[in-house]
């Protein structure tokens, strides 16, 4: 049998652990940069949807918006319009929910 020391020492559960914090943000914004720029993947994906007005990577830019903020369709539409975010993606104007409902299921 073996004996167990009985020092009195104060168990940690944690383990100080120092991040360089300045490094890691970098790291992280490089990263989420990769993931929002999506040109690099749109060559593929560069056909247009819908009477060939709307491109398909656009599109995509705004149903992701919908799936971030939880809304409709015609909100997704109407905040697109009302907060100029088409102008933001190149788009010569807003389109409407169905074609952002369609590219849904496209």
């Amino acid at each position: 049998m073996q004996k167990t020391s009985q020092n009195n020492e104060e168990w940690r559960m944690y383990k100080e652990v120092s991040v360089p914090w300045v490094e890691y943000d970098a790291h992280r914004l490089g990263e989420c940069g990769k993931i929002l720029d999506i040109r690099i993947l749109s060559h593929e994906l560069d056909k247009p949807v819908q009477r060939r007005e709307f491109k398909l990577p656009k599109l995509v830019v705004l149903l992701l918006f919908k799936i971030l903020f939880g809304v409709s369709y015609r909100t997704i539409a109407s905040a697109a319009n009302d907060l100029k975010i088409y102008q933001t993606l190149d788009m010569k104007r807003a389109p409407c929910y169905k074609t952002i409902q369609n590219t849904m299921s496209y």
